[in-house]
């Protein structure tokens, strides 16, 4: 599928996406949506995690990363500096006069409702880019520099990166190093390819780079919405699993 019409076609699904308001979603019936990377303090929020992300065309590996380096699925931790819940949301008492209270905040489905929203903002605002929107989501863009939220942001990435990983059969655990290349476009004429190491290395790269990848590599659609002016988003992520010590790949097996 060329690019153009990959962004038509995300138009045409994502079109009617509506925010919706914070309910607990019914239990889902189906495969869990989760990779079976993740272990049961993350795992258990597998439908809430599903639901909330898919209202804001994020991965749920992606939302689950994020929750595992806030909270580690902890839906009553509160920060030193206010921030509450599995997402680790600033509330209203926090001067944020716009979002709930702590208390409503300490509600999984509120608090995914609003972790979803923001950070879907942030990555617009980062401009697809991974890695500048996850330290901004920690710190606040005045932050995104400080070496804690580099760090924070590099935690959510290796989870990330392993979570895609396992979802293809992958031996995540066995990685020793990593490289999640990215494909960002919209219909508004960005395209761009970066790729981000697990050393914390990024660069840009060509599009004829994508050519190169592996055919092995997994892949995910990181981020795929309609922001409030019409623009189509897509994020793509595709992981290349480097050898670990030894030489030998790191293959398919047990997680």
């Amino acid at each position: 599928m060329s690019q153009p019409t990959k962004l038509l076609a995300a138009a045409l699904l994502l079109g009617l996406i509506l925010a919706s308001p914070a309910v607990q979603p019914a239990a889902a019936d189906t495969a869990s949506s989760l990779s079976p990377y993740w272990n049961q303090t993350i795992a258990r929020w597998d439908d809430l995690i599903a639901y909330y992300a898919g209202q804001r065309g994020l991965d749920p590996d992606l939302v689950a990363a994020i929750i595992y380096e806030e909270s580690h699925g902890l839906p009553n931790r509160v920060s030193v500096v206010g921030a509450v819940g599995l997402m680790q949301i600033m509330p209203k008492e926090a001067g944020f006069s716009w979002r709930p209270t702590a208390a409503e905040l300490l509600d999984p489905p509120v608090n995914l409702y609003w972790g979803t929203r923001t950070f879907a903002q942030v990555l617009q605002q980062a401009e697809g880019s991974l890695s500048r929107a996850l330290a901004a989501y920690n710190g606040g863009w005045e932050q995104e520099h400080l070496r804690a939220t580099q760090l924070f942001a590099g935690k959510v990435l290796d989870h990330y990166a392993r979570a895609i990983a396992a979802r293809a059969g992958f031996n995540a655990r066995s990685m020793k190093k990593w490289t999640l290349a990215l494909d960002i476009q919209t219909s508004a004429g960005l395209t761009r390819i970066q790729t981000i190491r697990s050393d914390g290395a990024t660069e840009l790269g060509a599009r004829d780079d994508l050519a190169k990848l592996p055919a092995s590599a997994p892949h995910a659609m990181a981020y795929s919405a309609i922001d409030a002016g019409g623009v189509a988003w897509l994020v793509e992520a595709w992981v290349i699993v480097e050898p670990i010590e030894g030489g030998a790949p790191a293959g398919r097996g047990t997680h």
